[in-house]
């Protein structure tokens, strides 16, 4: 068989990637996922895109940065896909919009808010980007074995980090469009800010793949000194989600199935106190 030519960005070669991935935007975060793999090695390094290798279950498990935003992830996305990776688990932070989320918190997107530009590209506006309804489920699971405060809902994906966010930018500039997009949300029970769900989502359900969203919730601040904490918290979740999934499509296999797109009843939109 012919070597596959390393991928542009990603800079992947040939290495098998595997069914699986976890996608942390922040390159600083994949070693952290990646120490809950067994034999996880680093196979490319390009830019903001850093991918680990190692195992799961005796599954192969790949983790990629993807750099902030929706562009550098559906680009990411784009590559895996072609190497043959099916399901897409994004792990990430996030900004509260709801007073009830509380720093440290943890949201399971159940669908995003495409406020960004970058799934507008790929297809109408109108065309909703909701999560895979078992990784959901997945996360809840995870979630729920890991003993975290959980919220499940929809997130809402921005491109700019300031006024995208309703947060002033520069000489507190912040376009009349923003004045009322908080309190807007707010009132439509979206739960948190970030900056890549809808694109992956939208892009998911486009090419027949699986996709869900985990977030942590974080002050923007410098020197939060629970991030670390809260970080590892968040990729621990995200390694048993992946594990969960790993087993049930095991499960499904056994019979003779196709990797399952339906929830398994009992997981979903459980919040814990």
């Amino acid at each position: 068989m012919k070597a596959r030519e390393r991928f542009y960005h990603i800079n992947v070669d040939d290495t098998p990637l595997g069914r699986y991935v976890l996608l942390p935007g922040d390159p600083a975060r994949v070693e952290i996922i990646a120490g809950f793999l067994d034999d996880a090695k680093e196979v490319a390094r390009n830019r903001e895109f850093i991918t680990y290798v190692g195992r799961l279950e005796d599954e192969i498990v790949t983790v990629c940065s993807t750099g902030i935003g929706s562009p550098s992830a559906s680009i990411a996305m784009e590559e895996l896909a072609q190497a043959g990776v099916t399901t897409f688990l994004r792990v990430g932070t996030c900004g509260p919009i709801q007073p009830h989320v509380k720093m440290g918190d943890m949201v399971i997107a159940t669908a995003s808010v495409r406020l960004e530009g970058t799934s507008r590209q790929y297809v109408m506006i109108e065309y909703p980007a909701s999560a895979t309804p078992i990784m959901i489920s997945a996360l809840a699971y995870a979630a729920d074995n890991a003993k975290v405060s959980w919220h499940a809902g929809i997130s809402a994906s921005t491109d700019a980090f300031y006024v995208g966010q309703s947060k002033p930018g520069n000489d507190a500039y912040l376009p009349s469009s923003a004045n009322n997009l908080l309190s807007n949300l707010q009132h439509a029970r979206v739960l948190c800010f970030e900056m890549e769900s809808s694109a992956i989502f939208s892009i998911a359900n486009l090419y027949g793949l699986r996709a869900g969203a985990t977030f942590v919730a974080v002050p923007t601040v410098v020197g939060d000194r629970h991030r670390l904490e809260r970080e590892r918290r968040l990729a621990h979740v995200g390694i048993e989600a992946i594990r969960t999934l790993i087993h049930w499509d095991g499960e499904r296999k056994k019979k003779g199935l196709p990797p399952s797109t339906i929830a398994i009843p009992g997981h979903m939109n459980r919040s814990r106190p």
